[in-house]
């Protein structure tokens, strides 16, 4: 029998008699049934033992290793969850592995990054898998059986970009729709309820992204429209692309938003990103979902646990006040004092 089939519902209670309590109950039936109910508590360790999760994560030098290491501490930090790492190096073994997951007779796996991803498929465990730590998107990732993707729930950007800035009309965002369709379409209909106009435009090259960039250029109204930088290597390449929005977003006061702190640090305005040990919590939680049969098909969630990085300077540059800052919980300030 699988560990987790003794995770049920069932509860004992405990009677205390011999206080007038239970009028007309006969005292040596209400000791009986205080002596089951002990003896059932003696044993409930056993059928509330907790669930091994086992946790593949790739094996990368400091400080990038800081962002699976908090995951993996917030997993931790999960009742009812026992939990066993294991470092993929670039060159993983899947025979390794699977000896690993066999010897320590995992009831469910969590996988992080791309890395954690692909092992899952070579592997193709017949127990659940949860995925984050990278993007993930429905039709990519078929392998996983629930995850938390890293880019951020659209509901929540576009509410701390009205908080901050009410006066913004429309966003414009770039992205690959190989990695970001399903994103985008999630934000249309946020953007629709909230009064906002989307203007999306899909790149497939980099050649392809910069112009799209120039396009909106030529269009954008100072203060009144923003820009969005999903996660995107491509779209939002370090080199070429974010150097070119940063000195148009400041000369001509376009709101510039981001999913990375490190943006807002070289002088994007705000950013919400994932905060890692609440996303490793909410991991244990789909974890046991799927173990406690919860969950019946693949399920693939946006980050809502979330931090808020916001650049002063910039926040000045915009005539905006403490009081307006105040309006929502920051988490970092840039540049830092």
């Amino acid at each position: 029998m699988s560990r987790l089939s003794s995770l049920s519902s069932t509860s004992n209670r405990v009677f205390i008699g011999g206080c007038g309590l239970f009028p007309g109950f006969d005292e040596n039936a209400l000791r009986t049934l205080a002596l089951g109910a002990f003896l059932g508590w003696m044993v409930m360790p056993a059928r509330m033992e907790a669930a091994v999760i086992g946790v593949l994560y790739p094996q990368v030098r400091p400080p990038y290793e800081k962002v699976f290491l908090d995951i993996i501490r917030g997993l931790k930090g999960y009742p009812s969850i026992a939990v066993k790492t294991y470092a993929l190096p670039r060159r993983f073994d899947v025979k390794d592995i699977k000896a690993w997951v066999e010897r320590e007779d995992m009831d469910a796996l969590v996988v992080l990054g791309r890395r954690g991803v692909k092992a899952a498929e070579a592997l193709a465990p017949s127990i659940p898998v949860v995925a984050s730590g990278t993007l993930l998107t429905p039709e990519q990732d078929s392998a996983i059986t629930a995850g938390i993707s890293l880019a951020v729930d659209p509901e929540k950007l576009f509410l701390t970009l009205l908080a901050l800035m009410p006066q913004v009309e429309r966003v414009f965002v770039v992205y690959h729709p190989a990695y970001n369709a399903w994103l985008i379409k999630k934000a249309k209909q946020v953007a629709e309820r909230l009064g906002l106009v989307l203007k999306s435009h899909p790149a497939h090259t980099l050649k392809e992204a910069v112009q799209r960039y120039r396009d909106i250029f030529e269009e954008i109204r100072p203060g009144r429209d923003a820009l969005w930088l999903p996660l995107d290597s491509m779209t939002v390449n370090d080199q070429v692309i974010l150097p070119m929005v940063l000195d148009v977003s400041w000369d001509r006061y376009l709101v510039l938003f981001s999913s990375n702190p490190a943006h807002v640090q070289k002088g994007a305005f705000f950013a919400l990103y994932p905060d890692n040990e609440a996303l490793g919590r909410r991991l244990g939680a789909l974890a046991l979902e799927l173990l406690r049969g919860k969950l019946h098909h693949q399920r693939i969630l946006f980050v809502e646990d979330v931090k808020l990085a916001v650049n002063v300077r910039v926040a000045e540059h915009f005539g905006l006040g403490p009081e307006r800052l105040r309006r929502v919980r920051i988490d970092v300030f840039f540049p830092r004092p």
